[in-house]
């Protein structure tokens, strides 16, 4: 295919359906690659964990999930209001806990931040795929 001039100053642009392939093929691969990364740490989690001999601990699970992502909202809350240098105290305020509650969800700042960011990469993902389906 061949480009379409953008104008003088500008670099040529691809083709809209061109365009659309290639940012398609990108998202499948970057996806593939999140998916992969994400089984591996689940995998990881897995065999790391002792077997439970009843339910007493697995009935809190649902709960620990929830919470975490309460925390991962309190995250991206505190960074959109602090920018991206925000401390943990600025994240365990907007979250009303202490750091110490949040320090039982995430080893540590960085665990957080990992956290925050694969919750960005899902989300730009899936609109990428949404407008790509929409305008094929």
């Amino acid at each position: 295919m061949s480009p379409v001039t953008s104008g003088p100053d500008q670099p040529p642009a691809t083709e809209p359906n061109q365009l659309a392939r290639v940012i398609a093929e990108g998202i499948e691969s970057v996806s593939e690659v999140v998916h992969g990364a994400l089984g591996a740490l689940e995998t990881k989690a897995r065999l790391g964990t002792k077997p439970k001999s009843d339910g007493r601990s697995s009935r809190w699970t649902a709960h620990r999930a929830a919470r975490r992502e309460e925390l991962i909202d309190a995250a991206v809350l505190a960074i959109g209001r602090h920018g991206a240098s925000v401390g943990m105290d600025q994240i365990a305020s907007v979250a009303n806990t202490s750091k110490p509650v949040i320090y039982r969800y995430f080893a540590d700042k960085n665990d957080l931040y990992r956290a925050v960011s694969l919750r960005a990469v899902g989300e730009v993902l899936a609109t990428l795929v949404r407008v790509t389906a929409a305008n094929p």
